[in-house]
């Protein structure tokens, strides 16, 4: 309503307001990641407000919440270039030297 803002669609896997850690089962993905590895994630974003962001895990068989994912937060590899990807895997790249952040963060780092 209004035509401000992000427009949730509900589907038949969740609706807003949904607990991602409740709706969501496991998937098996056949990826493992051994501790001090360095792996190339992504994400998007729609609307930039100037805010950051920070990747953590919580362990299998832990209750998925924000109080479990807070306790592990990953560091960014900043040896290493970011990269800007459009148009798919294939599309165009531009390598950039990356601004981070770990003072007044929460969790810290």
């Amino acid at each position: 309503p209004g035509g401000h803002g992000a427009v949730y669609r509900n589907t038949s896997h969740a609706k807003q307001g949904d607990l991602g850690s409740a709706v969501l089962g496991a998937l098996n993905t056949n990826t493992t990641w051994s501790a001090g590895d360095t792996v190339e994630v992504s994400w998007a974003i729609t609307a930039n407000h100037g805010g950051g962001y920070q990747y953590r895990l919580c362990p299998a068989g832990e209750p998925l919440n924000e109080a479990c994912f807070q306790k592990t937060p990953l560091p960014f590899d900043r040896s290493r270039k970011q990269l800007f990807r459009w148009g798919g895997l294939d599309g165009t790249k531009a390598w950039f030297d990356g601004d981070y952040v770990s003072e007044g963060t929460n969790p810290p780092g």
